[in-house]
């Protein structure tokens, strides 16, 4: 950058530190002492060009006093400080003023054009129509407390932590109590009645409470399953045995499974799972459990008469992943609860009674489907009811990886698929011979 060339006119009235001097300005003593060593940065300014500068200026703006002198002040200003500045400059030099002008923050650069970040105030003299800038360089007391507040920032972010988890620890605790207690007191009740009219009540009668209590305890140890299935999941303990699935196969056994209750409530379950897709690698005892837990929650919302759709397609938002969703015709999920409800012992506020679930089901099904390397979600359905979605990647067969890999030829694999055709009709001749 070029320094700006002062005319004769205005170096005449720049007066050097020596002339000011010798004129009783600053004085030759305590004064002029004090100015060069006051801890504020002091600058003298007249029609924005610096007549004198102390020690403190010259050390902030990192040029030294001779070298600042006759300099614009602008030089050293940000751009986005100069208009500011300027019109605190004319206040200053207002002469009806007579309080300091209190700037504020501005952006200035040094001789090397590093930010600075200073506050401070100007006092103009109207006989001379000179102004004074006081200012201290704040720029990093100003980062201190940038970093002060982001700190203050994330302690208030791990507090709103710390407090959720307790709120939902209390919550989780909370539901178990409220899951273990409804059996059991069925169970107490039940039993406390079968003790007191044993010898009372007919056979049929007794025979009733027994069942109450048998079936309050199969719930029971059904939570407590759950609980331990779902607590080895998430520590990573639970063994998934994994094998090529044919899904349109899997899904008609869901289906059948639900036919006697679909009859009941006169809901139709339509299955679309299109024959000769790719046959994923699944823990297909795992991943049917995900199936009957969200048609058993369909139905469970579906109205008489109503329907579920639960299909099979190639997933158009990702390569390689099959999709499969369940939707049916019910009120749907309200907003805030889509991803609340995969949470333990999350249930739609729509549910109108807890006998139908623990509360587990998709916290659990998510967990498996998760080890599956895909994902499960929910959506409301444009035209009404809710929508659960599930995306499996495919794997290619073990075969191809090996060869993709080099580990075999593809005379190795031919030779092994030809041992397993062989392998698979001896298979079913004998199990012809048998029947």
């Amino acid at each position: 950058m070029n320094e700006p060339k002062l005319s004769v006119s205005v170096m005449n009235n720049v007066y050097t530190v020596k002339e000011r001097r010798a004129q009783g300005i600053w004085g030759d003593g305590l004064f002029a002492r004090v100015f060069d060593y006051i801890g504020e940065g002091v600058v003298v300014l007249e029609a924005g060009l610096i007549l004198d500068v102390n020690l403190g200026a010259a050390k902030c703006l990192n040029l030294s006093k001779t070298a600042l002198i006759g300099q614009r002040i602008s030089r050293f200003l940000a751009p986005e400080s100069r208009k500011e500045f300027e019109a605190s400059m004319v206040l200053a030099a207002d002469p009806p003023l007579k309080d300091d002008v209190e700037c504020g923050v501005f952006r200035m650069r040094n001789a090397q054009g590093l930010p600075l970040i200073v506050e401070g105030s100007l006092t103009g003299d109207a006989h001379s129509g000179r102004i004074v800038y006081f200012f201290r360089d704040v720029t990093e007391y100003q980062r201190a407390e940038i970093e002060r507040e982001k700190y203050l920032a994330q302690l208030l972010q791990a507090k709103g932590k710390a407090e959720a988890a307790v709120q939902l620890k209390e919550q989780w605790i909370s539901n178990v109590t409220h899951e273990f207690r409804t059996p059991l007191h069925a169970i107490l009740s039940f039993a406390g009645k079968g003790v007191e009219k044993a010898h009372k009540i007919t056979p049929d009668r007794l025979h009733a409470y027994f069942e109450q209590i048998r079936c309050s305890g199969t719930r029971l140890l059904e939570l407590v399953n759950e609980l331990l299935n779902l607590s080895k999941m998430r520590e990573g303990k639970f063994v998934y045995v994994k094998r090529p699935v044919d899904l349109a196969s899997l899904f008609k056994s869901v289906a059948q499974e639900f036919e006697a209750l679909l009859l009941a409530q006169r809901v139709e379950l339509v299955v679309d799972a299109p024959e000769g897709l790719a046959r994923p690698l699944l823990d297909q005892k795992m991943v049917r459990r995900v199936l009957v837990n969200l048609v058993a929650n369909a139905l469970r919302f579906s109205p008489l008469g109503g329907k579920i759709e639960m299909g099979l397609e190639w997933d158009p938002d990702q390569k390689g992943f099959l999709r499969v969703y369940v939707s049916d015709c019910g009120p749907g999920l309200p907003p805030d609860e889509l991803e609340a409800i995969f949470e333990a012992f999350t249930q739609s506020s729509l549910t109108q009674n807890r006998q139908g679930g623990t509360g587990l089901g998709l916290a659990i099904s998510r967990e498996i489907i998760a080890e599956h390397g895909g994902r499960i979600w929910a959506q409301n359905s444009p035209t009404g009811g809710a929508c659960f979605f599930l995306s499996l990647p495919v794997s290619p067969p073990l075969g191809e990886l090996l060869l993709a890999k080099g580990v075999i030829t593809d005379e190795h694999l031919a030779q092994a698929l030809s041992e397993q055709k062989n392998f698979n009709q001896h298979q079913i001749a004998g199990q012809k011979e048998e029947s």
